[in-house]
């Protein structure tokens, strides 16, 4: 599990802001899901506060208003 918001990267061009993600090593949630079916709700909601705190943080801190 990543515990800084730095492996998610925004990139905005004139017409739209692209997201990229840095590669972490381990198994993808595809992967996870297939084996061991829905998540406990816990750790869904992990998994989603973990994306938003990225996401946030590429907002602040690399999407500038033109």
């Amino acid at each position: 599990m990543r515990t800084s918001p730095e492996f998610i990267f925004a990139v905005p061009t004139r017409d739209c802001i692209f997201i990229a993600f840095e590669f972490v090593e381990g198994e993808n949630l595809r992967t996870i899901l297939e084996r061991d079916g829905p998540l406990p709700v816990a750790k869904a909601v992990d998994y989603l506060l973990q994306i938003a705190t990225g996401l946030i943080h590429a907002c602040r801190t690399q999407c500038r208003p033109s």
